[in-house]
């Protein structure tokens, strides 16, 4: 049994790489200039994406030293509330007062209240772990503009770092609507790794090797993986992907015409809780009116006793319908539920092997897919209604004025 998981694992990662260029992964979806619009019409506002946790600009010098971390103990480092003591601890500056925000043989505090351990020796800069990296924004100069894709889907796998930091070690990119593969490649990191946490991530380090041994993967970490995805991607390009923001952090890239498949779904949620709230509020009125009506007619006590059962059984429907969802398991907010729910589609379950980035690349496209033909049908049953309700209203015009056609007739002979 392990021997064919491990074949069918080593199958998979063959596909990898510049082989699995234009790879056919998913079923084409025509674009057209109205389904562009669609698809733009989900971006969300520069607020909206600030609240969903993207990050829309380039950090602040202030906000790239809070990210610094403490080579030793990989606890965030703050200002000291004092400057240190001590023959080999001269304060040259801290991370948010200093000129140059560096430490030369100092004494930083990290981010604990622990007592004296929370004091940690730093010998020179270079033994700060800078996770503050700057995140760079979408290039507009690709070495061909007309590669420049107007949608593409995306998902990226991380392993952890020696500092117990996400790190990115695959990438998978597939175009939005011919459906096939333009990026799928290990990514091999520029700093040390602690585990491929290939239990999510589907990577194992002898992939990992394997891929630099035979240079199939990405060798150059993240500034060479963002420039593998601005071959396809311009300024004006739409990217989809679920929870896209981690993907985008991932890579460090500030992109802000993103699709999200999970903040659609919190904004579909969103409405039918509201449509909900507004349904509970007419039948509440209408309990009231109708327990009034008893109150007059039958008396208080009648009255009370109604509201009573009432209220019993609307806590039973209520569990009813409880267990109902939880039996079908379908309000999670995870691509594996929502594309279970939404696609009657399984993915994710490789087990032990891990996730596959195509697999959900493709998984969040069909998503947002899905939800805009649910758009453009009821756009088109709308225009139906408003077309026949015009038509009904031109009828019944016709026929009135038929009518007093046929009346004045009548009228001159007396």
């Amino acid at each position: 049994m392990a021997s064919r998981q491990q074949t069918s694992h080593m199958a998979h990662v063959q596909l990898m790489g510049k082989a699995a260029m234009g790879r056919q992964v998913a079923e084409p979806i025509v674009a057209s200039e109205e389904y562009m619009q669609y698809l733009t019409k989900l971006i969300p506002s520069t607020p909206e994406l600030v609240k969903a946790g993207f990050v829309v600009s380039p950090l602040t010098p202030t906000e790239l030293q809070a990210k610094v971390k403490c080579k030793n103990c990989h606890k965030r480092c703050t200002k000291p509330d004092r400057p240190p003591r001590g023959r080999n601890s001269s304060y040259a500056g801290n991370m948010e007062g200093s000129s140059n925000g560096s430490f030369t043989n100092e004494t930083a505090s990290t981010a604990s209240n622990s007592g004296p351990s929370q004091t940690c020796r730093l010998r020179s800069h270079g033994e700060l772990l800078d996770e503050g990296k700057q995140a760079e924004t979408t290039s507009a100069a690709p070495p061909s503009p007309s590669q420049f894709r107007p949608a593409v889907a995306i998902d990226c796998e991380m392993g952890v770092s020696s500092d117990f930091e996400s790190e990115l070690i695959r990438l998978s990119l597939i175009d939005y609507f011919s459906g096939q593969i333009l990026i799928d490649r290990l990514v091999r990191p520029k700093v040390p790794m602690q585990h491929m946490n290939t239990r999510y991530s589907g990577v194992t380090r002898q992939d990992l090797q394997n891929a630099i041994r035979n240079r199939t993967c990405i060798l150059g970490g993240l500034e060479e993986a963002r420039k593998e995805v601005w071959k396809f991607v311009g300024p004006q390009t739409v990217v989809v992907g679920h929870s896209v923001r981690n993907d985008l952090s991932a890579l460090r890239w500030i992109h802000k015409r993103c699709v999200d498949s999970l903040v659609v779904e919190e904004g579909v949620r969103r409405k039918i809780k509201a449509k909900e709230e507004e349904e509970e509020k007419v039948r509440e009125k209408q309990k009231d009116e109708r327990l009034l009506e008893i109150s007059l007619h039958c008396g208080p006590g009648m009255a009370e006793e109604t509201r009573r059962m009432m209220e019993e059984e609307e806590i039973k429907e209520k569990e009813k319908m409880k267990k109902m969802r939880g039996k079908r398991g379908e309000d999670g907010m995870s691509l594996k539920a929502l594309t279970k729910k939404k696609l009657g589609r399984v993915i994710q379950d490789g087990g032990k092997k891990g996730h596959d980035s195509v697999e959900d690349a493709v998984a969040a496209r069909d998503l947002i897919h899905h939800h805009i033909l649910g758009l453009m049908q009821k756009d088109k049953e709308k225009k139906e209604a408003e077309r026949e309700a015009e038509a009904a209203f031109a009828q019944v015009l016709a026929e009135g004025t038929r009518d007093a056609e046929i009346g004045s007739v009548f009228a001159a002979f007396p």
